[in-house]
């Protein structure tokens, strides 16, 4: 698996841009740069929305060398009760669109009994 410092080499050199050039557009050295590049170091999360733009890829692509799946929630029906709630994903790959509907039963609680916070339900 490719780094992220390779990434980042790659996506610069592929704009054309110098290690002098993407330091100065982030605000920091470019012995910084240098370091991420040659994975001693990585740069600041706050850095990687303007890292991802001025590189021209998504912070997805920049960290995992390809682009994540998006997951959204959609709601069903307003006003249903918990046991006839479902969770309704839509998963969207670069070759795949993939639907489910999963029951509240399917799903693991956390020890108090209470749905896991990272599901939404509708």
């Amino acid at each position: 698996m490719e780094s992220l410092g390779k990434r980042i080499s790659e996506k610069r050199k592929a704009r054309g841009m110098t290690q002098d050039q993407l330091a100065e557009s982030l605000g920091v050295s470019s012995q910084a740069v240098s370091k991420w590049e040659n994975d001693i170091s990585c740069p600041d999360i706050s850095l990687l929305p303007m890292l991802s733009d001025i590189l021209g890829v998504s912070i997805d692509v920049l960290l995992r060398g390809e682009q994540a799946e998006i997951v959204r929630y959609e709601p069903t029906e307003v006003g249903k009760t918990f046991t006839n709630k479902l969770l309704k994903v839509r998963i969207i790959e670069e070759h795949t669109n993939i639907s489910m509907n999963i029951s509240p039963g399917s799903v693991s609680a956390g020890t108090d009994g209470q749905l896991l916070p990272e599901y939404q339900w509708f």
